[in-house]
Order: structure tokens, then C-alpha cells, then sequence
């Protein structure tokens, strides 16, 4: 046992900063009385109060007009190793909010730098990095357990290099973060954008937290852990394989080139979804469009001659052909139809056609733009999502080429 007492000041910077951690470790759990009394805001701060308010022992952020930039509610407690629970409630369901820990504000209008715990629509529990590093654990798994619209208990453990979120009663996302803060303060926050109502009920702040989370034991979490989603190791690139090109000319019929074979037992399956095209191509008796390589494909492919859309326009065409929902309401026929209907297609057991294919065991891979705003508006479709790098040099060298190609 160090005692600490019979120390001078100066032995702080040398052995006794040693000792000190090992005590730190060692300490009991305890719950901080002090975070919030359920009352009023004593202990809290913000660059504009008049978004805040407590009502029946929750900190609420509301405001009736749009709200320019988010708005945070700072806790003057800091943590470092600590679990903290809340009920989370949003008012519309598809608004966004979140809660900052580990972190600092970086301006005077509040602004915050650090984790953030994100939540609504199909982003409930997963793990951002505000003003700095960006997605740091964004997959989807237990989104189903978010009950929209609804109150949601919201559980983040961080424990050294470690946190783990978890809505009701789920594990949501686990990360190992080498990399991240250890040390800083909780907010809560309002997002800017539309008039919306966000409230933190029963906020409890446990320092030196034992490390069980969803009924899960400190060997089960720490299976559950990966690297954040920004360290992940690249994979090394591999050589591009030549692709055999069919024997016949172009344009004409024939057999269908011989590539790798599929997946064991499951064919893999490519859907290309391409705006505003028209049915402008050779294969489509057009003379004036020059497309010998889609007419190559069509030639020894099924051609579709007609084709029936929900609403005469982009954005709803593919939210009518991913999810295979006919409008309901007058949003259904706009570009707004994916975002405007997260809450409503995260209560289906089966959100997407692409869903259907991942619960089948498939990996789905979105490459581009599929939904409209974002492809977290479909957040059970997809394990992974890959954005297409436009300004590649390979890509702006072939601009001309791929315009006289089709």
C-alpha cells in the first residue's frame, strides 16, 4: 500500500506518479451524486441556456424554430474510465442528437472535439468522433432493438482504451482505441436543423465502472472489440487480374465469356443503379448513341422493353424498387422518401431487398449512391459501404474515354 500523506509535492512529478495509477485501478466504483441533482442544471453550462431546460428529472434541449449549428449542454464533472446511463428520447424520431464524453468545447459557441455517442433514425449507438476523426464504429448491428419514436435507455462503458455502447439492453458498438482521449467532459446535444425536442431522463455517471455491460462479462466485451473504423489496416492492393474479353465482335450474340466461379453454392449478384438514363442505347434501336459494350452484355442478358415506376422521378423509383413499397404518403413521391421514412422502414423486419440478401449470409457491399441523402437511411442493408474517389487520377484521366464509351 503507497500513503501517499508523508510525500512532498515534489515527489509528485517523480516516484509517486508512478504509484498513483496503480491506485486509481485499484478504486471502487462510485456513482457521482453530483452530475445531475434531477432538479434544475446546477453543474451544467452552455453558450445559450435558452435551448435547455429540466421537466420531470430530464435535461431537455428544445427549440421551435430551426436551430443553426448544434447546441451542447456541458457537465462540469470530468471522467475517465466511466459508465454512464440515460433514457434518450427524440421529438420528430428521425431528428438527430448525441452524447459527447471524453471530450472538450473548442470555441465559445460550445462547439465539442471528442467521442460522441450518436443517436436517432439508424444511427442509434453508434460511435462518432465530433470536430476531429469522424466514424469511428459505424455498423448497424442491434439497430433493431432502438424503439423509435419512443424512450431509449442509452449505456456507454469507456474503460482505458476501451468503450462499449449498448440501447436497451443491446450491444451496439466496441471499439479499441489506442489512439483516442481518456480523459474530458460529457455533453449533450441538440443538432442543428429542424425545430425538434431532445431529452436526457435519469442521467447516471458511474466512475471506475466494473467492466459488465448487456449481461455480458469483461472476457465477453473484450471479444467484441475492433479497431476504429479510421485505423482499420488497409488491405494491400491487389494486382488488377485482366478481364477476358468476349471472342465475338461487338454487338453481335454468342456465349458468354467464362469468368471465376461464384461465391460456394450462391451466385454473386451485381445491381447497377444508374439516373436519368432512358432507354437511349443501341440495344434500344438508338442510332445516335454509340454503346458497343452494353449492347455486347444485352446481347446474352435479358433486356427489359417496359418498365413501371412508383413515382416519375429518381430518388422515389429507388426507394419504391430497394424496399418494394408503394408510396403512402405525398413525401414518397420526392427525394426525401429515404430519409423521411428510416423510422418507419426500421420497423420492418426486412428494410431492403439488399437486407433480405445479408440476412441470407451474403456480404453487401454499396458502392456510390444508392439512397439518396446517405446509405445509413437503409443502416441494416449493408456491411460495408465504399464511397468512389471521383478525383483519382486514373479516373479523371479516363473522363474523355468513358464519355465516348459506353
Amino acid at each position: 500500500m503507497v500513503r501517499l500523506g508523508n510525500l512532498r509535492k515534489k515527489s509528485l512529478v517523480g516516484p509517486a506518479a508512478f504509484f498513483l495509477p496503480v491506485l486509481l485501478l485499484g478504486a471502487a466504483p462510485k456513482t457521482d451524486k453530483a452530475f445531475f441533482n434531477g432538479k434544475d442544471l446546477a453543474g451544467w453550462s452552455a453558450a445559450d441556456m435558452s435551448y435547455w431546460s429540466v421537466k420531470d428529472g430530464a435535461i431537455v434541449g428544445h427549440s421551435d424554430e430551426p436551430i443553426e449549428g448544434n447546441k451542447f449542454i456541458w457537465s462540469e464533472v470530468p471522467v475517465g474510465d466511466f459508465h454512464l446511463s440515460v433514457d434518450v428520447k427524440l421529438t420528430p424520431a428521425e431528428r438527430n442528437a448525441g452524447i459527447q464524453f471524453r471530450s472538450v468545447a473548442i470555441n465559445k459557441r460550445g462547439q465539442a472535439k471528442g467521442y460522441q455517442a450518436d443517436a436517432g433514425g439508424g444511427l442509434w449507438g453508434k460511435i462518432y468522433h465530433e470536430h476531429g476523426r469522424r466514424k469511428l464504429d459505424w455498423n448497424n448491428r442491434g439497430i433493431e432493438a432502438v424503439k423509435h419514436g419512443d424512450w431509449n435507455r442509452y449505456e456507454i462503458l469507456a474503460v482505458g482504451d476501451r468503450i462499449w455502447t449498448v440501447i436497451n439492453g443491446t450491444l451496439r458498438a466496441a471499439i479499441k482505441d489506442p489512439e483516442g482521449e481518456r480523459t474530458g467532459k460529457i455533453a449533450f446535444q441538440i443538432h442543428g436543423g429542424p425545430p425538434q425536442t431532445v431529452l436526457y431522463r435519469n442521467p447516471t455517471l458511474t466512475h471506475n465502472p466494473t467492466v459488465e455491460l448487456a449481461g455480458m462479462n469483461e472476457a465477453e466485451l473484450n471479444a467484441e472489440l475492433k479497431a476504429p473504423d479510421d485505423i482499420v489496416p488497409k488491405r494491400a492492393k491487389a494486382k488488377p487480374v485482366p478481364m477476358a474479353r468476349p471472342k465475338q465482335a461487338p454487338g453481335s450474340s454468342g456465349e458468354r465469356p467464362s469468368f471465376a466461379k461464384a461465391t460456394e453454392g450462391k451466385p454473386n449478384v451485381l445491381f447497377i443503379a444508374i439516373d436519368d438514363l432512358r432507354p437511349e442505347l443501341g440495344c434500344y434501336g438508338v442510332d445516335y448513341i454509340k454503346s458497343p459494350r452494353i449492347d455486347a452484355f444485352a446481347e446474352t442478358a435479358r433486356l427489359f422493353k417496359n418498365h413501371y415506376v412508383t413515382a416519375p422521378s429518381c430518388g422515389p423509383s429507388r426507394y419504391g424498387l430497394l424496399t418494394g413499397l408503394s408510396p403512402r404518403q405525398n413525401h414518397d413521391a420526392s427525394n426525401h422518401a429515404f430519409k423521411k421514412n428510416v423510422q418507419f422502414t426500421a420497423q420492418r423486419k426486412i428494410e431492403s431487398f439488399p437486407h433480405l440478401f445479408k440476412e441470407a449470409g451474403y456480404e453487401t457491399i454499396s458502392i456510390g449512391k444508392i439512397c439518396h441523402g446517405g446509405n445509413d437511411e437503409l443502416p441494416r442493408s449493408w456491411t460495408r459501404i465504399m464511397s468512389p474517389k471521383m478525383n483519382h487520377p486514373d479516373f479523371q484521366k479516363n473522363i474523355g474515354k468513358n464519355q465516348r464509351h459506353a
